[in-house]
């Protein structure tokens, strides 16, 4: 697979006219495209991609590992200005799922936070694959959102096509195992277009106007899950999440709002 094509992808983004135009910087290799995008003055709208990640962080202090030119791999930045941050996570993950739509994807599912999974029900060409019986519930990428100041940056990365040793992972899967055939340039003007719109919108309004969104790509939504805290664990049915991106955890004393936390699935069938 070739390297991006930094010029073809600032073409794709001009007839958009969104902020990013211009700002995109392209690196073979780098320690992280969060990293830089920290470390600039003046980030908004400034998008970092990069073919390999040394140091690439996934949620939880993870490592998040890739192979040269078989992902994309790209960070956003972003002026929050007076906007909270709860819930940029669960938009960026929308964000990304529309991304996907853009490039004739549609068989994601978001999981609370921040990671994108294949839909077990499958809708599209994930149906005809029969995704929900094979490759439901793997991971085929994630967001990693970080705070400077006023400003927040995103990272996503997505399996486009991994080795082939990889793609006997266990929890992982690629587009190209999916049965997508998706030209990485489209795919990461895609995210940059849809990052711009969404994000925009969220600093004018906030997440409460994305609840209803959300929670419809909600993987375990009506499932039994355990989430980790630190010294517990709540285990119970998963009721979406609210107005400030918590995710919400019926028990039998009532229902409890979790706003961080990693969420581990108990069972594969739905409540009714």
């Amino acid at each position: 697979m070739s390297n991006h094509n930094l010029t073809r992808i600032n073409a794709l983004l001009q007839p958009a006219g969104v902020v990013s135009v211009g700002k995109v910087h392209w690196f073979e290799r780098i320690d992280s495209t969060n990293n830089w995008l920290l470390q600039q003055q003046h980030c908004h709208g400034k998008v970092c991609v990069a073919e390999l990640q040394t140091a690439g962080r996934g949620s939880h202090g993870r490592s998040w590992q890739a192979w040269p030119a078989s992902s994309v791999l790209l960070s956003i930045g972003w002026r929050l200005g007076a906007a909270a941050a709860a819930g940029l996570s669960l938009v960026s993950g929308l964000a990304v799922v529309a991304s996907l739509r853009r490039v004739g994807v549609d068989a994601v599912a978001l999981k609370w936070p921040n990671d994108l999974l294949v839909s077990e029900l499958g809708s599209g060409a994930g149906l005809e694959l029969g995704l929900g019986a094979k490759h439901g519930g793997k991971k085929l990428g994630g967001v990693l959102t970080e705070l400077k100041g006023a400003h927040a940056v995103v990272g996503i990365g997505i399996n486009v096509r991994l080795p082939p040793a990889c793609r006997l992972a266990p929890t992982w899967v690629d587009l190209k195992t999916l049965g997508y055939e998706v030209d990485r340039d489209l795919l990461a003007a895609a995210l940059i277009i849809c990052h711009c719109h969404y994000l925009r919108r969220f600093c004018a309004g906030g997440f409460a106007q994305f609840v209803d969104e959300w929670n419809q790509l909600n993987a375990y939504q009506g499932q039994r899950v355990s989430v980790e805290l630190p010294g517990e664990s709540v285990d119970g049915i998963v009721q979406g999440v609210d107005h400030q991106g918590a995710l919400l955890i019926q028990q039998h004393g009532g229902r409890r709002r979790i706003f961080s936390g990693q969420v581990r699935r108990l069972g594969s069938q739905k409540t009714p």
